[in-house]
């Protein structure tokens, strides 16, 4: 599990802009590379057209300034939490994509189809997520980075109405039982009839599944601790 490798535990303290932007020049290096030797998408994989609005831009651009491409209205999620539980027990449960259909609302299914591949610490691999609600479900490919302890990052390519979607989790250190979740995604939503609808649908999404995730992980931080407890009685 991506959640059970060891890293140093180097992002702690106030959570700041640089440690964001530091975490996504290392993704935007590694799109660069996988765009010039293998063209096409940024990340080079390919999913239906697999058009990525602006990444020739890079990707930190795309995330942190919120620019979007001459098509389609550009919307915009960001959450942040302070969650009771240890970064190493954070991470691991953002990380597993697989597991996500079992525990966050609107995602119906959810599956790691390549190797997970790891380079100087770094783990990649693509999942397909569908996401459905009673007015609009869709489904989409995403190329998925995770440094343990300190970020994941999603970006997927285009699906039936949108593409461009930047997802990124980052997680601070509160001390060793306690962790700053911030949380944010960027979407092109390409068909204006639905724009309005999935937007609200996405804000939607974001406070469930936030919700979602701080129930996950604590149940499976309180799991974790139980046989300690139970040795220690």
């Amino acid at each position: 599990p991506l959640g059970a490798v060891d890293s140093d535990a180097s992002l702690s303290g106030k959570m700041s802009f640089f440690s964001v932007s530091r975490a996504l020049r290392v993704v935007e290096a590694v799109g660069r590379r996988s765009s010039g030797a293998r063209g096409g998408c940024g990340f080079g994989f390919r999913y239906g057209k697999c058009t990525m609005a602006g990444h020739r831009r890079g990707f930190l651009t795309s995330i942190l300034s919120g620019a979007s491409g001459s098509q389609g209205s550009f919307h915009r999620e960001k959450r942040s939490k302070v969650i009771e539980a240890p970064v190493e027990i954070v991470s691991s449960v953002v990380a597993d994509v697989a597991s996500y259909q079992h525990f966050l609302p609107y995602i119906n299914q959810s599956q790691i189809i390549s190797p997970v591949e790891e380079s100087d610490g770094i783990f990649t691999f693509t999942a397909d997520l569908q996401v459905g609600f009673t007015l609009w479900s869709d489904q989409f490919r995403s190329l998925v980075e995770v440094s343990p302890e300190k970020y994941v990052i999603a970006r997927c390519g285009e699906s039936e109405v949108m593409r461009d979607m930047n997802t990124l989790w980052t997680f601070n250190k509160r001390g060793d039982e306690a962790t700053e979740v911030f949380f944010s995604v960027n979407l092109q939503i390409m068909d204006p009839l639905m724009a309005n609808t999935i937007a609200a649908l996405f804000s939607t999404m974001a406070d469930a599944q936030m919700e979602a995730f701080q129930a996950e992980i604590l149940s499976r931080y309180s799991k974790s601790i139980r046989p300690h407890m139970a040795t220690a009685s």
